[in-house]
């Protein structure tokens, strides 16, 4: 595994961090997602590194910008009760809309689950119990996506190597700590995609 090094555009968030914002794609600090916060999906990620990033951010924008959050508050990306549709609308970029909502058809299709938006980005299906190095259990969901700046990020669809041969499959993409990343759908075998939701909404799903 290459090392990243533990600086992330001049601000010091670790390797860990570092490694899992550049594998997600992002290479600056103007790259980064406007809620910071959606970044503690990213394994490798946690309240440190959100902390000194948003003191970046806040330093280049000036001394109006606001305060840093507490780095003791929850964790986690909350559930909310904006629409999926509503969330996806508000994307810049025309092709990376579209294929988000062709991806959050399909997901919606396959799991036959309702979507929810996490944080201001995120749109999750189901829900998958996990618990952190600190031992708290915490709640999270089982497939989901986010239209970045950068890529298309499907989550929970590949852990750590997992489901290499559907991915051989699956067209031109890249993995990171626990994310997919797709530039383009049109390039992507849709019917392969279709399974590997179906085989990972079947391992990660885990009903209240």
């Amino acid at each position: 595994m290459t090392d990243r090094g533990p600086v992330f555009d001049g601000v010091k968030i670790g390797r860990p961090a570092t490694g899992a914002l550049i594998d997600a794609g992002y290479r600056t600090l103007t790259d980064l997602p406007a809620d910071l916060r959606d970044l503690l999906a990213l394994h490798g990620v946690g309240p440190s590194a959100i902390t000194r990033l948003t003191e970046a951010r806040a330093r280049e924008s000036g001394p109006d910008s606001a305060p840093a959050p507490d780095p003791g508050a929850d964790r986690k990306t909350r559930p909310t009760d904006t629409a999926a549709e509503a969330a996806l609308a508000g994307v810049g970029d025309p092709r990376r809309r579209t294929d988000a909502e062709a991806v959050l058809a399909m997901m919606r299709e396959v799991t036959g689950a309702e979507p929810v938006v996490w944080g201001s980005s995120i749109i999750g299906f189901g829900q998958q119990p996990y618990t952190t190095a600190d031992g708290k259990e915490r709640e999270w969901f089982a497939v989901g996506l986010a239209a970045r700046k950068t890529a298309l990020t499907l989550y929970g669809l590949t852990y750590y190597g997992s489901h290499t041969g559907i991915l051989e499959r699956l067209g031109p993409h890249t993995t990171g700590k626990g994310c997919l990343y797709i530039k383009r759908l049109d390039a992507i075998n849709s019917e392969v995609l279709r399974d590997l939701i179906a085989r990972s909404w079947s391992e990660n799903h885990r009903p209240a």
